[in-house]
This record gives C-alpha cells, sequence and structure tokens, in this order.
C-alpha cells in the first residue's frame, strides 16, 4: 500500500497498485515542480503549489505560525539541492551574523540547509559593501544626485586577553558617517508660536480625557493645518552606511582627515573633485571646527556646507531644561521637576547637564501634560486654550506672576489663599524616594529679581512663576519633538530660533554660537535655492511613511549602536578590514534585517508604550500633589527657601545678547573670515569654553528610543536599563557622589544634590 518505491505496473492487486499509483505520481509531479523551482528566475509559491498544499496541511492551524514554517521548510529543501534557492537561508546568515552568532551556529546551520556556512556569509558580506562602495563612489560624481553627509565619533573598548604590564584595556575612538541621498532640490513667527502652544494645551485635554475622545481626530487635523509651516514630502530616504575610520572628530586635525576620508569614499579627492556643495552634519561641536580649515580650495573645504543636527541640539535643550527646573536637593517647591519625579518615584539624572535624552523627555513631557490638565477648569476649548497660554506658558504670565496682579487684568490667574510658609505640607518628605544617585549644580553667584529688592516684602508668588517658566520649556521642547516626527521642518526652524535666546542664558552658551551660525547661514549667506535644499533635506524617514521623521544625527547614533556591537563582538579597530569592508556598508542592512524577520513571522516588537493616559496612576498622583500645593493658582508672597534661582533663561539669553554676546560672535565670525582684525576673541573663547568637550561623550548607560506620531498623538518609546546597566549606573554615581563631595569641601561654595 502507498508504495513509493515499487513501480505500480508491477503490483497485481488493483487497491495497493491504485495507492502506490497516486503516491508516485504525485512524487513524480513535486519533482517536476522543483526542477521548475530551482531556475533563479522562479519563485516559491506560485511554482511548487502541491509541495506548499501538502505542507501546508500538516502545519499549525494558525495562518501567522503556518505560512512562515511552510516557506522555510521547502526553503531548506530546495537549498539543499542548489544554491540558486538561498534567499532565506543567506536572510538568515546575515541575520546571525548581524546578532553576533558564533561560527558553530554556521556551521550547524548550513548542515541542515537554514543557513549558509560562516565563510560564505563573509564573502556575501564582502560583496555586497564592495557593490555599496562603487554605487558611493559614483554618487559623488553623478549629476542628479546629491549626497549628505552625516558623522558622528564611536567608541570603544579593546580588550587585553593576556593582561600584564604594558598590556591593558583601551578606549578607541574613530568617526563613522552616512550618506544621504538629497532630494526636492530644484525672524521668529510670534503669531505661528502662539497658536502652536494652543494648541498643544488643547490635545493634551482630549487626550486625557476619555469622554472627549473623538475630538481627537480634529485636533490633530488643526496641528496639521493651522500649525503647518513647511513639511516635507513623505518620501522614503535612501542612505548609505560609509566605512569607519580611526580619527577622533573631537580633534581639529583628525576631524579633517575623517572628513577627507569620507569625501574620498565619494570619490571627491584634492586632484579630483566636483565643484558643488555638499551637506555635512554632525554635532554642534564640529559645526564651528569646519570653519578653521584653510589652505587651497579643497583643503580649505570650500565645497563643504556644515548644517546643525537637530537630535543633539533637542539633547542640549532638554539638558538645558532639566539642569534650569530640576531644583535643589529633596526641595519641597511643587515648582521643581525634582519635586513631581520624587512623587512618582523617578530618581534624579546622573548629571543635569547631560541627562538620558528618552526617559527625561518621557518625564518632562509627563509632567507638562499632567500640569496642563491641572489648568483646565473649563470645557471651552479652542478659546480656553489660548487663554491658559497666555495665563500658564508665555513670558508675561511669567512676569506678571512675579508681582502684585492689577484686578482689572483680563488674563489674571485665579487667586488663591495668602502664602503661609508654615502651611507646607508634610507628606512631601514621606514620599521622596532615596536618592541613589547625586547631582552637582553650582549656586548662581547672580542674585534673583527679589533678592535686589530690600525692604520692600515680595508680593509675587514665585512658586507659580516657576511652574508657568517649566511649562513653557517644557512645550518648546515637545513642540519641537512633535514638529520633527511630524516632517513640519518650518516649525522645527521656529524653535531653533528661541533657542537663540534660552541657550544664551544657560549654561551651554556655545550652542547659542551653533544656532546663530545656523541661522546666519540660512538667512544671508544661501541662496533660495540652497536654503530650500537644506530644509528639504535636514530630517530623514527611512519608512517613507507619516509621523515617521527623525533628525539625521539621530539616524547616524542608531547605526553607531550597531557599529559598536559589532566591533566590541569582534575586538578589532575601527579602520581594520572587518569593519570598513564588511560591517560598515552593511550596518543599515543589519538593523532592517532584525526587524523584517520578525515582522515577516508576524512577532510584534517589543513596545515600551505606556498605558492608556487616563488610566496612569503617575499622573492621578500628580494631579493629587498639584491640587494639594494649589500650584496653579496665585498665592501672595509664595516663595520656598532655597529656591533663589532665576529660572528665565530667555530674558537673561536677551541681556546678554544685548550686553556684548552678540556683538562678540560678529566680531568672532568677520575675524575667523578674514574680514576683520582680531577683536575681543579671547573674551568669547573663554565664554564658550565653560561648556567644555565633555558634550562630545556620554556620561552614562543611554537607553535606546525613537519617537514618533500614531494617531496624531507623540510617542515615546525607549529600552529599559538592563540589571548590569543599572548597577553600573549606580556605580558610576557612587564614584561621582564621592568626587564631588571632595570637591565641594574644597570650594565651599557648591552644593551637592
Amino acid at each position: 500500500m502507498y508504495s513509493p518505491e515499487t513501480p505500480y505496473l508491477e503490483i497485481k492487486p488493483a487497491r495497493p497498485a491504485l495507492t502506490s499509483f497516486a503516491v508516485q505520481i504525485v512524487d513524480k509531479q513535486l519533482r517536476k515542480e522543483q526542477q521548475k523551482v530551482l531556475q533563479p528566475e522562479t519563485g516559491l509559491a506560485t511554482h511548487q503549489p502541491l509541495l506548499w498544499h501538502y505542507i501546508l496541511s500538516l502545519s499549525s492551524p494558525r495562518i501567522c505560525i503556518r505560512n512562515g514554517i511552510c516557506a522555510h521548510i521547502i526553503s531548506s529543501i530546495d537549498f539543499s539541492h542548489t544554491e540558486n534557492t538561498r534567499i532565506l537561508p543567506a536572510k538568515y546568515s546575515i541575520l546571525y551574523f548581524a546578532c553576533g552568532a558564533p561560527k558553530t551556529l554556521f556551521t550547524h546551520g548550513s548542515r541542515i540547509a537554514h543557513t549558509m556556512a560562516y565563510s560564505t556569509t563573509y564573502s556575501l558580506l564582502h560583496r555586497l559593501s564592495d557593490h555599496k562602495a562603487t554605487y558611493l563612489f559614483n554618487l559623488g560624481n553623478d549629476e542628479i544626485q546629491w549626497p549628505i553627509i552625516q558623522m558622528d565619533n564611536v567608541q570603544g573598548y579593546t580588550h587585553q586577553r593576556n593582561s600584564r604590564i604594558g598590556r591593558e584595556d583601551i578606549m578607541i575612538t574613530g568617526t563613522a558617517g552616512t550618506v544621504i541621498e538629497a532630494h526636492n532640490f530644484n525672524m521668529i513667527d510670534q503669531a505661528h508660536h502662539r497658536t502652536i502652544m494652543s494648541l498643544h494645551w488643547l490635545q493634551v485635554l482630549v487626550f486625557y480625557v476619555p469622554e472627549l475622545a473623538h475630538y481627537k481626530t480634529e485636533v490633530s487635523q488643526l496641528i496639521c493645518t493651522k500649525a503647518l509651516k513647511k513639511r516635507l514630502s513623505l518620501k522614503a530616504t535612501v542612505a548609505h552606511p560609509l566605512a569607519t575610520n580611526t580619527f577622533n572628530e573631537t580633534r581639529t586635525t583628525e576631524l579633517k582627515e575623517a572628513l577627507l576620508d569620507f569625501l574620498a569614499q565619494i570619490n571627491q579627492t584634492p586632484d579630483f573633485y566636483k565643484q558643488r556643495l555638499v551637506l555635512v552634519g554632525g554635532d554642534g561641536l564640529n559645526l564651528k571646527r569646519y570653519l578653521q580649515f584653510h589652505s587651497n580650495t579643497f583643503e580649505r573645504l570650500d565645497i563643504i556646507e556644515p548644517i546643525l543636527e537637530l537630535w543633539h541640539t533637542e539633547w542640549t535643550n532638554l539638558s538645558r531644561l532639566f539642569e534650569t527646573h530640576w531644583g535643589e536637593g529633596i526641595s519641597n517647591d511643587p515648582s521643581t521637576l525634582g519635586h513631581s519625579a520624587s512623587q512618582i518615584g523617578r530618581k534624579a539624572p546622573i548629571n543635569l547637564k547631560k541627562v538620558d535624552y528618552y526617559p527625561c523627555f518621557h518625564l518632562a513631557n509627563l509632567v507638562l501634560e499632567t500640569w496642563l490638565l491641572d489648568c483646565w477648569s473649563l470645557s471651552s476649548l479652542e478659546e480656553m486654550a489660548v487663554k491658559l497660554h497666555r495665563q500658564y506658558s508665555s513670558m508675561w504670565a511669567y512676569h506678571n506672576a512675579m508681582t502684585k496682579p492689577h484686578p482689572a487684568d483680563p488674563h489674571l490667574v485665579p487667586t488663591g489663599l495668602q502664602w503661609d510658609p508654615g502651611s507646607v505640607p508634610n507628606t512631601v518628605h514621606t514620599r521622596i524616594v532615596e536618592m541613589r544617585v547625586s547631582v552637582k549644580v553650582k549656586k548662581s553667584k547672580k542674585k534673583t529679581e527679589k533678592e535686589v529688592e530690600t525692604g520692600a516684602p515680595f508680593e509675587g508668588d514665585q512658586c507659580l512663576a516657576q511652574s508657568i517658566l517649566l511649562m513653557r520649556d517644557s512645550l518648546i521642547a515637545r513642540k519641537m519633538a512633535y514638529a520633527v516626527s511630524d516632517g513640519d521642518i518650518g516649525r522645527v526652524y521656529e524653535c531653533l530660533k528661541l533657542m537663540v535666546f534660552t541657550f544664551s542664558g544657560s549654561l551651554h552658551t556655545k550652542y547659542t554660537t551653533y544656532l546663530l551660525e545656523m541661522i546666519c547661514s540660512l538667512k544671508y549667506e544661501s541662496s533660495d535655492a540652497l536654503r530650500n535644499a537644506i530644509m528639504q533635506n535636514w530630517l530623514v524617514n527611512l519608512e517613507g511613511t507619516a509621523g515617521s521623521f527623525y533628525a539625521g544625527d539621530l539616524l547616524q547614533e542608531h547605526l553607531n549602536n550597531s557599529l559598536q556591537e559589532s566591533r566590541d563582538h569582534n575586538d578589532v579597530p575601527w579602520d581594520s578590514h572587518f569593519m570598513r569592508n564588511i560591517v560598515s556598508h552593511n550596518v543599515l542592512e543589519f538593523s532592517r534585517i532584525k526587524k523584517d524577520m520578525l515582522a515577516e513571522l508576524s512577532l510584534a516588537r517589543r513596545s515600551n508604550k505606556h498605558a492608556e493616559p487616563h488610566n496612569q496612576p503617575k499622573v492621578k498622583r500628580l494631579l493629587q500633589t498639584y491640587q494639594e500645593h494649589k500650584i496653579h493658582l496665585f498665592r501672595s508672597g509664595r516663595h520656598y527657601s532655597g529656591r533663589d534661582k532665576d529660572v528665565d533663561d530667555f530674558t537673561r539669553g536677551l541681556n546678554k545678547l544685548l550686553q556684548g554676546t552678540l556683538s562678540r560672535w560678529v566680531n568672532s565670525t568677520m575675524t575667523t573670515r578674514g574680514l576683520s582684525s582680531p577683536s575681543e576673541m579671547e573674551d568669547l573663547i573663554e565664554e564658550d569654553d565653560k561648556d567644555g568637550v565633555e558634550e562630545m561623550y556620554d556620561t552614562g548607560p543611554r537607553r535606546n528610543g525613537t519617537s514618533y506620531i500614531e494617531n496624531g498623538e507623540l510617542q515615546i518609546e525607549y529600552d529599559e536599563l538592563e540589571s548590569g546597566e543599572q548597577e553600573a549606573l549606580c556605580q558610576m554615581a557612587q564614584e561621582e557622589a564621592i568626587s564631588e563631595s571632595d570637591e565641594t569641601e574644597g570650594e565651599g561654595t557648591d552644593q551637592g544634590l
């Protein structure tokens, strides 16, 4: 019965002969289909329907599982016959390579026709890398395509297996870059600023109140229409990672060598280069150094047009926000970020000058949204949003809260009871979580507005005023993050204009210079065509879908993580053959294949997206705290001890610009470009050096994350730290606390938190 070997004509009984005939005719048809599918131009399911049917019928009844199983079974069978059918094995081989799988898995996988051998995989990646290198080489001289270079530093430890004197683990640095193919390349709007800030008030309300959820679509449409400035087209960005090198971009001479190496990869050399601009983006520190190169036309890098990268600017602005508004110690002042963080069990950042972006942005956004909810008391929507912005998140509101309000003011904040310093709730101390990290903030030597006044009692509300500034700064950060994800580069540009003043009034004064250079370059030094080309290509969108835009330097940061993972796994230099010719050009495909292979098997990506807002206990806890403190009612004379820091970075920055910072920058720019003699350069350099080079390096474990727009709402996702990273974080914090404690004893003027 059902004999596949004995010819059915030799079987005498009818039933066994018929069953054997059925088996043998099916076997013949399966072999015939296989011969067709082994041809390179044929496909899988279309040309082996019989085999697909039988395997499908024996597989799991769950469609999401059986389709993937059948495809991989048939692929393994066909791959065992010929290498022409190695699409799936090749994808698995690249996936294993990208994940750092040991060679044993390649050996085992190749034996069972699941993957290719390691040597074959290595050769395949080498050929793919050569193909991409050739494409990049030709791209540099293409008359139609226009390359944009993104670059950033990469770091890693080289571990010595045999430790002894002279053989120690060392940090090796390098530079990584990516070429992006440009497309579409043939002052502060206060009215727009008020409109978008008001709409964010409205958006928070409809997203947090379930009864108003049916307004979500309408509010999102308002942001897409009334708040629109210059939205980019939904065209997928084409990116090509460059080969890494060992040059350190923080050193001017090595930065130049790194740039020349990247330019050579797109066939731009001193002997042969195309007379057209190449946009080059890096972090802010590089922008100033680009302008220092000099020699002949190519050595002076006249073909380079530097652009300020947006994600590093966002990151620095968020660090400025935390540094300004965190507060001192375990403050009971509810207008500080530190107070709100303690209420929901969030620990202080290790370094307020360089915070971990995604978790800290989520915290600031959560506090902002909860404060906005606390301010809502009426159901009138858009009109009320405009009024609330005027009352609680404008510069006018801050100055009004620091003085005794006029009863006839139409935008008067509701008045509460007279402030009694003895009425501070003690419950805050029981809710303060143990701070396992220590943050050092130098106490400002400048006196605040109320300290200058002598004799006259303070009749304003400092707590309300500072909460207003925190909301305003957080709204600007939220506005920029939303605009980046939405692809509205015009709205992003408006945020950059505002940050000129806030950076000038903070300790991050270097970014004042970077922003002035970028804004003046666009406004006064660029033609309309160049300005439009830069604006159109300032953001990237690899998916080509709405709500999935992000900054070009953030793309490079994501690629750096994969590069560092491969380098650390193989422990090789950045300029080795393995990194330059095997990994670097293929790193983007490594990231994509990890995502695509899971998607093909209907495996949802791991998400740290938070629960529905109205179900979050953190929001309820914060709302209860703000109600207890009446933080958004004007209480004359309210002031918390130890909270004398002036948090008005905007006004302080404006005054600094008017009092000489702007003129010194003008003199420095003209001197650097040979348009005038040196003047006041030492003062400018001394002021700029306050930031130091520390902005180039991380101060602790940083979580990978992303932000995007889904159904009109800004989503923030980030990876949780592993247990080992948590221990490293705490160890670094303890060491920093000891170091800062020693410094504090010597200085006598600094206060550790």
